[in-house]
C-alpha cells in the first residue's frame, strides 16, 4: 500500500505544471508547520525538531526558485515571508512554543489560497480564450 501511495504521488509532481507544483509544496510546508505544532504540544521535541527542518528546508527551497528579474517587488516581499516563515518555525521549536506557529501557519495558508486562487482565475481566462 504504501509503494502505491508513493508511487501516486510521485506522478502527482512528475505529471503537474510549475504552477500547481507551487500549490503542491506550499501543502507540505502546512503539513509540516502542523506536525511541529502537534509535536510541540504533545512535548515530543524531536519530532518537532524534524518538522521544523522540513518547513525550513521548504522555504529555502521556495526562495531559491524565484526571479528577481520578473516581479521584483513581489520576490522581495515573498522572499520576506519566506523568511520570517522559516525563523519563527525554528523560533518556536528553540523555545518549544507551539503557539509561535501560528502566524506562520496563517501566512503559508494565505499563500496557498491566494496562489490557488491565481491559478483558477488564470484557468478560466485561458478556458475562455481558446472557447472563441
Amino acid at each position: 500500500m504504501v509503494n502505491v501511495v508513493r508511487d501516486y504521488l510521485e506522478a502527482k509532481v512528475r505529471t503537474a505544471t510549475p504552477e500547481v507544483l507551487v500549490l503542491i509544496v506550499y501543502e507540505g510546508a502546512l503539513k509540516f508547520l502542523r506536525q511541529a505544532e502537534y509535536a510541540l504540544k504533545q512535548e515530543n521535541y524531536p519530532a518537532a525538531v524534524r518538522a521544523s527542518v522540513r518547513v525550513q528546508d521548504i522555504m529555502s527551497e521556495l526562495t531559491a526558485a524565484l526571479d528577481p528579474t520578473k516581479a521584483p517587488e513581489i520576490v522581495e516581499n515573498l522572499e520576506k515571508l519566506y523568511d520570517y516563515v522559516s525563523r519563527q518555525t525554528a523560533e518556536a521549536v528553540a523555545k518549544r512554543d507551539p503557539g509561535m506557529l501560528g502566524t506562520p501557519i496563517k501566512v503559508i495558508e494565505e499563500l496557498y489560497d491566494t496562489w490557488k486562487k491565481n491559478i483558477v482565475e488564470n484557468l478560466s481566462v485561458t478556458r475562455n480564450y481558446c472557447a472563441k
